[in-house]
């Protein structure tokens, strides 16, 4: 009797996550990316703000499927990876707050772990120098 239960609790937690799947590009994985390539491209504009457009990039990059990556904290982190960080926060602090509470509050009613993906996302794109993005 206890298999039962343990079998219907699996199937439910694979329909959630395949819901997740799905649930995950629409409500949010496409308009992020649609967002950071539009700020990637506005950085472009000087020469001083292609790291940062490099940063919205592989934000993209994570953003629309970021199932089966992760984020790695990369080793010998110099200061100069600090100050890029803290430059970073302070011009691109507002439109990554905006985004991560549309659409979590977007994700957060839906099943599965699509906001723990959305999560994953902006927890690379608070600080992103310094992390690097591989498969799991």
């Amino acid at each position: 009797m206890g298999g039962e239960n343990t079998n219907a609790t699996d199937t439910m937690k694979a329909l959630n996550n395949g819901l997740s799947r799905v649930a995950y590009p629409i409500l949010a994985g496409m308009w992020i990316t649609i967002f950071s390539i539009i700020f990637a491209v506005c950085w472009c504009v000087s020469l001083i703000g292609i790291p940062f457009a490099y940063a919205w990039i592989k934000i993209t990059y994570l953003s629309f499927w970021p199932f089966g990556k992760k984020v790695e904290k990369k080793e010998n982190n110099s200061t100069i990876v600090t100050v890029l960080n803290v430059l970073w926060l302070i011009l691109n602090f507002i439109p990554l707050v905006v985004l991560f509470v549309l659409f979590w509050a977007a994700l957060a009613f839906t099943p599965g772990d699509g906001d723990k993906q959305l999560n994953k996302v902006f927890s690379y794109a608070f600080w992103p120098f310094g992390k690097r993005i591989v498969k799991e």
